[in-house]
């Protein structure tokens, strides 16, 4: 669609129903739209002796997914709980059962992801879904 043209982009945000009502009126800060890469990913690493990572510093979700605000917000308070019982001498003083939680939890994301990107068929030409159905084929697609 050429949507990386401004005048393209401004002209399809103009067709929309409620994106329109949102933004009608505004000036962009910059005409050009810009596309960035949003991969999924987990830290090798999550915790250390004294430190744990948090939210996207720990795992970053697909966008397309709809996952990364609530996996944050959940990080963050299993997070607060760790920092709390380490604090207070209660439970995991090393934070090794956060890091455990955290890392299922991205597991079961990728799981999740992998299921509803082999269900999608709608585009089989679009170069985003062709990368992700290739990547994913193999002995149980």
């Amino acid at each position: 669609h050429r949507f990386n043209q401004p005048e393209r982009f401004q002209l399809a945000v103009a067709q929309t129903a409620n994106l329109h009502q949102l933004v009608h009126g505004l000036a962009p800060v910059d005409p050009a739209p810009h596309g960035f890469p949003a991969p999924s990913y987990r830290l090798d690493k999550i915790t250390g002796r004294d430190w744990l990572a948090i939210g996207d510093a720990a795992c970053a979700y697909d966008p397309i997914t709809s996952q990364g605000i609530m996996k944050s917000l959940t990080t963050g308070m299993q997070a607060a709980a760790a920092i709390t019982d380490r604090t207070h001498g209660r439970g995991q003083h090393d934070f090794a059962q956060y890091d455990l939680e955290v890392s299922r939890r991205f597991d079961q994301y990728l799981e999740m992801r992998t299921h509803y990107y082999r269900m999608e068929m709608r585009w089989p030409e679009a170069r985003f879904w062709r990368k992700y159905q290739n990547r994913l084929k193999g002995p149980t697609a």
